[in-house]
């Protein structure tokens, strides 16, 4: 049997049909890989980001906790409202003066709020924020309920839901029923009587 002779045409037709078949295997597995390597370079461009903005936000939250903390058990004002009645002179400068003075603070923290609440006397003192009332609110009522002082609540920043936007909130206590209330959490794993507490609780958002 003779071998069959292709013509120029039939042979280069078949050396095209093998580069572009070649070509086509050459360029899926660069771009497959190449897809690959992009996705490994984007993903840990974004872990390093999520990584860095953790870092940061909780750098800032640790400066935010340091700056109350110190300002609750500091704060001469804050004595003032513990020990002197309501209502009076006294008791208005200094609500005043806190105000001004988380007014000031604001703006070195990455945060929306600052605010005082007294339960016993009905205060409740915040700096000019974006805050609306509804907000406030819900914050008073999840104070009143001691949200923020359960077992697994206290001493930490706390996620609040209004109006589908969630809040962190991180409630400092000042005051005897402060301690009062650390020895009842110690007794009490998961819940806090529904009762209004006696004492004042500073927090920021």
């Amino acid at each position: 049997m003779k071998p069959q002779n292709f013509t120029i045409k039939q042979r280069l037709i078949a050396i095209s049909v093998f580069l572009i078949l070649s070509l086509t295997i050459l360029i899926t597995y660069n771009n497959y890989f190449a897809v690959a390597s992009i996705r490994s370079k984007v993903y840990d461009t974004v872990q390093g980001t999520v990584r860095m903005y953790s870092n940061q936000m909780d750098r800032n939250l640790h400066s935010v906790d340091t700056f109350l903390s110190n300002y609750l058990y500091m704060n001469y004002d804050i004595k003032v409202l513990d020990q002197n009645p309501k209502n009076t002179t006294q008791w208005f400068a200094s609500l005043d003066h806190i105000q001004d003075n988380f007014n000031t603070s604001l703006p070195s923290y990455n945060i929306d709020s600052f605010f005082l609440y007294i339960p016993e006397k009905d205060a409740f003192v915040r700096c000019n924020s974006v805050l609306d009332k509804q907000i406030v609110l819900q914050i008073q009522e999840a104070i009143d309920q001691g949200v923020f002082f359960s077992k697994e609540n206290a001493g930490t920043w706390v996620p609040l839901e209004v109006k589908g936007t969630y809040y962190l909130v991180r409630m400092l206590m000042y005051g005897k029923e402060a301690s009062n209330r650390k020895q009842e959490i110690d007794r009490q794993h998961y819940t806090i009587p529904n009762q209004r507490p006696k004492d004042k609780h500073s927090g920021r958002i």
